[in-house]
C-alpha cells in the first residue's frame, strides 16, 4: 500500500493481481500516511461497504492446503454483525470459503469451508480486542478439510 493515492493496490511481486478500490457509490479511498508506523500510507475503509478486490486467479486461490492470512488491522468501532478483515468466495461469490474477521463482541474469527463441504466452520476467539488500535491477525487453517485452525493475536496463540 505503497500507492498513497489512486484506486489501485499494485501488487510487489510481478504477478499482476492488483487490488481494486470498491465502495457503494463509490471507489475513492481514503488514503493516509503515517498512521501506521511501519508504512508511509494507509487506508481507511468506512467499516460498512469498502473492499479491496483482487482478480480470481489460480496464482491468488487459498486452494485446498494449509493456508496462512496475516493482516494488521485497526478497528475504530464494532457493528452489529461482523467485520471482514479477509474474505475468499466460492461458487460465483455464493459461498465464503475461507474468512477472517472480527464479530460484534469484538472478539477475532477464522473460519473455512472445505471443497466438498455445505457447512462453514468457525472457530472464535476467547478474547475481544481493543477498539482503536492496531492489531496482527494471523488464521492458519488447513482447508482440506476445513480443520486444524489456529488464531493468532498480537502472536498470542487464541
Amino acid at each position: 500500500m505503497d500507492e498513497n493515492t489512486g484506486t489501485k493496490i499494485l501488487s510487489n511481486n510481478g504477478d499482476g493481481n492488483d487490488g481494486t478500490f470498491s465502495a457503494a457509490g463509490t471507489i475513492n479511498p481514503n488514503w493516509a500516511s503515517g498512521t501506521f508506523a511501519y508504512s508511509q500510507s494507509d487506508v481507511n475503509f468506512d467499516g460498512t461497504s469498502a473492499y479491496v478486490s483482487s482478480p480470481s486467479a489460480e496464482s491468488v486461490s487459498t486452494g485446498n492446503s494449509q493456508v496462512t492470512i496475516s493482516a494488521w488491522a485497526r478497528t475504530i468501532s464494532l457493528n452489529n454483525d461482523y467485520q471482514a478483515i479477509y474474505k475468499e468466495a466460492m461458487n460465483g461469490g455464493n459461498s465464503d470459503r475461507l474468512d477472517l474477521g472480527l464479530r460484534s463482541s469484538g472478539k477475532p474469527y477464522c473460519g473455512g469451508r472445505a471443497p466438498d463441504s455445505q457447512s462453514f466452520q468457525e472457530w472464535r476467539s476467547n478474547t475481544a480486542v481493543s477498539t482503536n488500535v492496531f492489531h496482527h491477525y494471523v488464521c492458519d487453517i488447513n482447508l482440506a478439510a476445513a480443520t486444524q485452525v489456529n488464531i493468532y493475536v498480537d502472536g498470542v496463540l487464541q
